[in-house]
């Protein structure tokens, strides 16, 4: 077996193994947020797991179609913003977190110094993103913007042209 082959059989493991990784992080989310919920409810998720008669792995089975396909539509959120030239600014971040704290009144000071570690900064920097992007991607569906269009120099490095492409570039306004 040659060096290159056994770098791809490589490379090909590890990209499974981060996709599984992935998707194990976006059911914990999910399930982060389902104990959240019961809880403000003021019910806990072992209560819940009686209730419906089923346990932990089996809950966590049941919303793996679900995690995988909240990745998708992120992975293909994601390349949409790159492909429109979509960024977040630190000036939108901070605008986001001050607009945040004042919704708490007196205590906005000290959600605004909550606010500005880095796990809530990296959280609220998502969160403007991905409504930059779905708010450019409704702005085009309505005919209010119209798309960037791939041309050849913003097309992937090796990727080729195709027909959908070539047209895209030939319509271009």
């Amino acid at each position: 077996m040659g060096v290159v082959r056994v770098i791809v059989i490589l490379l090909r493991a590890l990209l499974l193994q981060r996709a599984a990784l992935a998707v194990e992080n976006e059911i914990d989310d999910m399930m982060k947020s389902l104990t959240d919920r019961l809880t403000q409810q003021g019910f806990s998720l072992d209560g819940y797991l009686q209730m419906v008669k089923k346990t932990l792995p089996q809950l966590r089975e049941e919303r793996r179609t679900a995690a995988e396909e909240r990745l998708k539509r992120g992975l293909a959120l994601i390349k949409f913003a790159e492909t429109e030239g979509i960024k977040v600014e630190p000036q939108e971040v901070d605008q986001e977190a001050a607009r945040f704290a004042e919704a708490f009144g007196e205590q906005a000071e000290g959600v605004k110094a909550a606010l500005a570690t880095e796990n809530w900064r990296r959280s609220m920097t998502s969160d403007v993103f991905r409504r930059k992007a779905l708010d450019h991607l409704l702005a085009i569906a309505t005919g209010q913007a119209k798309p960037e269009v791939a041309t050849a120099s913003r097309l992937p490095s090796g990727e080729k042209e195709t027909p959908s492409t070539e047209v895209a570039t030939q319509t271009k306004v």
